[in-house]
């Protein structure tokens, strides 16, 4: 966990931890470049405890599960493509309507 979160702040993260919160919550807050991510930091081979099954069922944002630091950076960089395919999509579908 140590590793991630270094590797989390490395980069100019916030993170806060939550796993004292217990009651399925995942372990780490994280607030990067205006967003805000959940994590969840599981060992190799760790699993999901009932708990947490039960809080990720009933939470309506979103919730990453990592293992590795470069799984925890990932989840920035998927976010920040996946919004940047939705604007662009944005802007072709106004070009489109604009005809």
């Amino acid at each position: 966990q140590r590793d991630i979160v270094a590797a989390l702040r490395g980069v100019g993260a916030s993170v806060e931890h939550l796993h004292m919160v217990g009651n399925g919550c995942p372990d780490i807050l994280v607030g990067f470049e205006g967003r805000t991510y959940l994590i969840e930091i599981k060992a190799p081979g760790g699993r999901i405890t009932p708990a947490q099954i039960a809080w990720y069922d009933s939470w309506r944002g979103q919730v990453a599960i990592v293992r590795t630091a470069e799984e925890a950076l990932a989840i920035q960089l998927t976010t920040a493509t996946a919004e940047a395919r939705r604007a662009a999509d944005s802007r072709r579908l106004t070009a489109w309507r604009e005809r």
